[in-house]
């Protein structure tokens, strides 16, 4: 739900359009999300925002031969390996530490584990990076001197940390929470009661069939079982037209051991968790109603409110993360001489993400909905057009008086 429709489509003017007094800043904002490969990686972090709850996105310049930047992208980093953060009352990042474990070989050829450890320290305004041995976690002071270092100056000019840190939801717990975090318990749920069905109808794994005999002796006494090991070879099977069927000794047939239990029920019981559940996490819907062709835009949009008001939120809360990562890419870019666009201070890099619809309009129920309110008083039927989301160009074939349509309750316009 949340990766095809938090920023969905690969044309960025699209699916992520770009609102700013300064027009000067829409040309590098267009190369960084380019030299950042934006359009693929941002599908990446909407699965990663939505199941993991936190986003980082980290800003990085790249540098030619003699040393010079000649680019400013933006990388996202796996909120796993961010072992710890810091931050001020506003939100902004004035710690953070990364463990990344790598593998290599040895001169051997044995594997073997370092671990990559990048600290972010706003206090000190400077940064460090360690390879070592030494596990995950491990005290910084026991690491030695960093393989690299580097002040917050020297490195882009700046006194923050190139890195936005973003909650998928504020909700007061902190870190990692997730689309699917408060129905965690209601999820566990639900997968012990079908665990516990899917045992039910498997016996645990274990034998599911027996050998049945109503033989008796001479006497009336019941005939001891045959021996297992007799009816486990090879030749106490046989194959027709591809079908293998066994062989039993005579007066034996085989019945199945599973239960005659009620299975709808619990089926049913299953079922009806899912679907409290689907009140908890409204987003789950998108799918049941995707199977239904039969429903109009409007139903659809009904449908899907309230899971549309929660990515809504999600989507406030992470372009508000790609604006700030923006503005401090255009400053380390400012700073190496990449372009010249003002400043941050005088605001010349403020900008914002234009409102779009996140269900795909009704192209039908758009036109109902002009013509009613054309017909209802509007005077300029373009204008209302335009204003219920139909492009321009089609507004104005829709006005021309020689085209013919179809408008419901009406004449042709």
């Amino acid at each position: 739900f949340y990766a095809a429709l938090l920023w969905p489509g690969h044309d960025l003017d699209v699916s992520m359009p770009i609102l700013a007094s300064n027009e000067a800043i829409l040309e590098p904002i267009a190369n960084i999300q380019k030299w950042s490969n934006f359009a693929i990686n941002k599908q990446m972090a909407a699965r990663q925002f939505a199941t993991l709850g936190d986003m980082f996105i980290k800003c990085n310049t790249k540098l030619n031969q003699a040393g010079e930047v000649t680019a400013v992208y933006q990388s996202f980093l796996d909120p796993t390996y961010v072992s710890e953060i810091e931050t001020d009352e506003r939100g902004f990042l004035t710690y953070l530490r990364m463990d990344i474990p790598q593998y290599e070989e040895d001169i051997h050829g044995m594997e073997k584990e370092t671990v990559y450890t990048e600290v972010w320290d706003k206090a000190s305004q400077s940064w460090r990076i360690w390879t070592h041995e030494k596990g995950l976690d491990e005290d910084l002071e026991k690491l030695g001197t960093p393989t690299k270092s580097g002040t917050f100056e020297e490195s882009f000019g700046g006194d923050y940390i190139p890195i936005v840190y973003q909650e998928f939801r504020k909700d007061g717990n902190g870190r990692c929470s997730g689309a699917f975090v408060p129905a965690l318990d209601k999820i566990d749920e639900i997968n012990s009661k079908a665990t516990r069905l899917a045992q039910l109808l498997f016996r645990h794994g274990k034998a599911d069939k027996m050998l049945v005999s109503d033989l008796t002796d001479s006497s009336g006494r019941p005939l001891p079982p045959p021996k297992i090991d007799s009816l486990v070879s090879a030749d106490n099977t046989v194959v027709i037209q591809g079908e293998k069927f066994y062989k039993l000794p005579s007066g034996y047939r085989i019945e199945h051991l599973i239960a005659q239990l009620d299975y709808e029920s619990h089926l049913a019981a299953i079922q009806g968790d899912l679907d409290e559940l689907q009140q908890d996490l409204p987003e789950l819907a998108y799918n049941r109603i995707a199977e239904a062709s039969d429903l109009s835009g409007r139903a659809l949009r009904y449908m899907l409110e309230a899971a549309v008001s929660r990515l809504l939120e999600a989507r406030g809360n992470g372009e508000a993360a790609f604006v700030r990562a923006n503005e401090m890419c255009l400053s380390i870019g400012q700073f190496n001489n990449l372009w010249n666009i003002g400043t941050f201070e005088s605001g010349a890099f403020n900008h914002a993400f234009k409102p779009r619809p996140v269900l795909t309009p009704d192209k039908k129920e758009m036109a109902e909905t002009a013509v009613a309110w054309s017909g209802a008083g509007a005077t300029n039927f373009i204008e209302t057009a335009k204003y219920v989301g139909i492009p321009e160009e089609t507004a104005v074939l829709m006005a021309r008086s020689d085209l013919e349509m179809d408008i419901p309750g009406g004449e042709p316009r």
